[in-house]
């Protein structure tokens, strides 16, 4: 088996320092590979070795990335190429999925393209399904189990709140979770051993014409603002009960409890204000606007199936950029079919005025034994990219989840259109869209821009405005109750009366590819909880049920650290930090968590977070507003009493 790995250099994350000006210290930092990339790495190796293949790994990078390439010869790997020139520095993902592209296909053939899943410095996700498109091979995300036949390839796959697994044709481009195995790491000694002759430079005029490097990429990083969070770090003394009285009080006088008083009180008016805008979006053109109307580019949205929560945020979303625009959008979806009766429910209920539905042509899925084919990703992203050559389309919003990436990073390599990736917040400025991303274990975020004619952006699940800033109505994260439905006959679907024009087109498997079968152990809509409690190693899965006052009391979801996660206590969903969800929460409780940095980052736009902890010398004290020190046994009951106490009364007036 001919296996091909693309690992990447980042900065080590722990040593990442900003300037005065925002910018990134690159002096001085240590540089390594990718945490994900390890794990390519080391399967790739272990996948020639088995089938008696070979392993070639691919680096784009400055030539310190050599030592990239050094340490995966070192594991194992029999060669390695390294994609350097100063006409490729400045690449966005399209540009590197173009330039990795042309090198694949120059020194292969290759089985199988293996990369991570994403990286730690906010590569989010979309190199692989642009680089599969521009390949023109299936892709299949987030590997944790893999099999390899002759020319087929099973996957079990570690999706955002569940599993999948897949039957694929060779060849195939697959992302590698991060537990799928044992990380490729080799000492410098044994990296230094690696013959010379064994890694090759690529230039960019071996790679074919450009434009490459910024010159080429579609996307621009604009101005920065960095996230300084400064923790108060008040330390209560005490027994249980003084500690938690004190703890209460500090976050009654930082009016902490009454932003989540005020959420449960306002919930019913954020709603109905939310309902007025999309009514208001989705009205026909006032007379003399007609024309203008009519002829208005579309701000469109993906919609994933059976994610109705999902559709609502981005659709509200879209809602409120065309009501920012200075000049007229009309609001479209793009979903796949059949829906069946929610779907279309769901889907009338949204602000909408054109809805293409894209169906299969196809029949039945013997496996699953559904009464309809719902097209995957590749399908609707050609789907749509056809569709978009003969309608003038401004943006596209995408959920930044598995299947968004997938979506939207073949519509962007299809069409060479730009691609924002996992966006916390949008705006509009002179006719462009804005998406504000995190960078750099987010220490800061990034405006983007794209200067494509199509711009497109995939948002946060869970994204909106930093907790305690003023928004309109809830941020875009927050599922709202859902607005009434247009008086039409439910039976008839979305295509029936009103204003919504609905196209239904038809699209055939682009791939050899089959899903065997599909299991959720988690819905994301948690990740807009305005408190969380989190779990570290210091509180045992058995006894997560007496955290559930604290919860109840909170109306707090439940997450974890990454070894929580890796015991199988709470689902991978629940992960935060470096690797796993970014979180906003007015208010987060740390529960027997050390502090480490890697989930710590996670908890950065959090308003306030309160650690527990036995160990008075914990990191994570250093870390927090508030820290109580003691048993979380004795220390939880306590905080929960005194809590439901003020929270009981604020709640009643």
């Amino acid at each position: 088996m001919r296996i091909a790995v693309l690992a990447k250099q980042v900065p080590s994350v722990e040593q990442m320092r900003l300037d005065h000006d925002g910018r990134l210290q690159r002096d001085g930092v240590e540089l390594e590979m990718d945490a994900y990339s390890r794990r390519a790495v080391s399967q790739g190796v272990k996948v020639a070795r088995e089938t008696e293949g070979s392993c070639t790994v691919f680096s784009l990078g400055p030539p310190s990335a050599e030592s990239v390439l050094r340490e995966a010869i070192a594991w194992g790997a029999a060669r390695g190429f390294l994609l350097t020139d100063r006409e490729l520095a400045g690449s966005d993902t399209l540009v590197t999925a173009r330039a990795l592209a042309c090198a694949v296909s120059l020194f292969g053939p290759f089985d199988c393209v293996l990369l991570g899943r994403s990286s730690v410095d906010a590569e989010t996700g979309q190199l692989g399904p642009e680089l599969a498109e521009l390949l023109d091979w299936p892709f299949v995300v987030g590997a944790r189990e893999m099999t390899l036949g002759e020319r087929r390839i099973w996957v079990r796959s570690e999706l955002d709140d569940g599993w999948e697994v897949s039957e694929t044709a060779l060849p195939a481009v697959v992302s590698v979770a991060e537990r799928l195995c044992e990380p490729a790491k080799v000492d410098e000694a044994g990296c230094l051993r690696v013959p010379a002759s064994k890694i090759r430079v690529v230039r960019a005029r071996a790679l074919g014409m450009g434009p490459w490097g910024a010159a080429g990429s579609p996307t621009t990083v604009g101005r920065t603002r960095t996230i300084a969070v400064e923790r108060r770090r008040m330390l209560c003394q005490g027994d249980a009960t003084e500690q938690a009285r004190e703890c209460v009080g500090w976050l009654r006088s930082w009016g902490v409890l009454d932003a989540l008083s005020e959420e449960a009180v306002t919930t019913e008016r954020a709603a109905a204000a939310v309902t007025t805008e999309r009514a208001a979006a989705a009205q026909p053109p006032r007379r003399g606007e007609h024309a203008a109307a009519v002829d208005a580019p579309f701000l469109a949205v993906l919609l994933e199936p059976e994610r109705q929560a999902t559709w609502h945020a981005l659709a509200g979303e879209a809602a409120r950029l065309a009501l920012r625009s200075t000049h007229p959008l009309r609001l479209a979806g793009i979903c796949s079919g059949p829906l069946g009766p929610a779907g279309e429910e769901a889907l009338v209920a949204l602000p909408l005025e054109h809805v293409v539905v894209v169906e299969d042509a196809g029949g039945r899925n013997e496996v699953l034994a559904s009464p309809g084919v719902c097209p995957k990703p590749p399908e609707l992203a050609a789907s749509f990219a056809s569709w978009a050559a003969s309608h003038d389309v401004w943006a596209v919003l995408a959920p930044g989840t598995s299947w968004g990436r997938e979506v939207a990073g073949r519509i962007a390599a299809r069409l060479h259109a730009g691609l924002v990736g996992d966006a916390i917040e949008l705006g509009v400025e002179g006719g462009r869209l804005v998406a504000w991303k995190p960078a750099f274990g987010g220490q800061l975020v990034a405006a983007i821009t794209c200067s494509s004619a199509l711009q497109l952006v995939t948002l946060q699940v869970g994204a909106g405005a930093p907790p305690g800033e003023a928004a309109s109505g809830p941020a875009p994260s927050r599922p709202a109750a859902k607005p009434p439905a247009p008086s039409r006959p439910a039976a008839e679907g979305p295509a029936a009366g009103g204003s919504m024009v609905v196209e239904r087109l038809t699209s055939s498997p682009r791939y050899d590819s089959r899903i065997l079968e599909i299991s959720r152990d988690d819905d994301l809509r948690f990740l807009s909880s305005r408190a969380m409690v989190g779990v570290g190693l210091g509180v045992s899965g058995d006894d997560y049920s007496h955290l559930s006052g604290l919860c109840d009391v909170l109306d707090a979801a439940l997450v974890a650290t990454r070894k929580v996660t890796d015991r199988g206590w709470l689902p991978r969903a629940r992960q935060v930090g470096l690797t796993g969800h970014v979180i906003s929460p007015v208010l987060y409780v740390a529960v027997g968590i050390s502090g480490r940095f890697n989930h710590m980052v996670g908890t950065r736009a959090a308003r306030c977070v309160v650690a527990i902890n036995s160990d008075a010398d914990a990191p994570v004290f250093s870390l927090a507003d508030v820290g109580l020190v003691g048993e979380w046994q004795d220390l939880v009951p306590a905080l929960t009493a005194e809590l439901r106490r003020y929270l009981g009364v604020a709640r009643q007036r």
